[in-house]
């Protein structure tokens, strides 16, 4: 529940603590941070520390699962919100049951209104706006895919296929500074996992099974650069899970990739 700074070279420290789990971070213009918290919703935090709800639902039904939130030069507020039956912990029912609830969220600082603009996503997870912000990137975990939602113009809140049948779980994602976009996958895709989704019954039996029982994640690191056609470029493996692994979020900085994970103790740093 912690969300910390630190600088380069200086002490960590904790900024604020939002008695749940944050998941995506994003400044406002005004500097205050925005916090999509997988239990508490959509939060702010001022410079101070002080934790503000923002929302906790969006037309007329409750964020279960905010998961990413991205925020627009005039402030408006991009969120993804995973699931409208499973709430955090039970990210794995979601992923078994393979059945399109997650929503793309708009919230307005001004009116404080949440409009749903996209829905049936397989478990919406990451989200980055376009440097232009005519469109928004969704990671769906739960189809392996990216989906493009228009923003603006004659499209605005339609959705298309942008990249399918990634080899791995996408998280989140963003824009470099020459426009191509960094993809994290949790890890690499299970052929269970793809096996029992032809076959009811055995899902209904993994989601029974105690949590010692089930199926472990495989250790694997991987990052992958898209073009702005969503063709890859480079990516990079760590294949045992041995320096970093379960990415679930990367971002370009000053030459260098940041790694997050949701699992793991520490931030990655790989050199380009």
């Amino acid at each position: 529940g912690k969300i910390v700074r630190f600088a380069q070279g200086g002490p960590l420290e904790v900024f604020t603590e939002t008695g749940g789990r944050p998941l995506g971070l994003a400044f406002s213009p005004k500097g205050d941070l925005i916090v999509a918290d997988g239990m508490k919703g959509l939060l702010r935090v001022d410079r101070e520390g002080p934790v503000e709800v923002l929302a906790h639902e969006a037309e007329g039904q409750p964020l279960m699962l905010v998961s990413d939130v991205a925020v627009a030069r005039d402030g408006t507020i991009y969120l993804t919100d995973s699931s409208e039956r499973h709430g955090y912990g039970e990210q794995l029912l979601e992923i078994l049951e393979a059945q399109p609830s997650g929503r793309l969220i708009r919230f307005d600082p001004i009116s404080r209104t949440s409009t749903v603009i996209a829905r049936d996503l397989y478990f919406a997870n990451g989200i980055a706006l376009a440097p232009d912000e005519s469109f928004a990137l969704v990671a769906e975990s739960g189809r392996y895919s990216i989906t493009r939602v228009w923003l603006t113009g004659d499209r605005r809140n339609l959705k298309e296929h942008f990249v399918e049948n990634l080899p791995g779980f996408p998280d989140d994602l963003s824009f470099s500074p020459r426009g191509t976009i960094w993809l994290a996958l949790h890890t690499v895709r299970s052929p269970l996992v793809d096996f029992v989704h032809s076959w009811p019954f055995l899902k209904d039996s993994f989601a029974g099974l105690p949590a010692p029982l089930l199926p472990r994640i495989r250790p694997y690191g991987l990052v992958v650069e898209l073009d702005d056609a969503g063709r890859p470029l480079r990516s990079f493996h760590d294949a045992r899970g041995e320096r970093f692994r379960e990415i679930s979020a990367v971002v370009e900085e000053r030459g260098a990739l940041l790694l997050g994970t949701f699992t793991g103790s520490a931030i990655g740093l790989m050199p380009l």
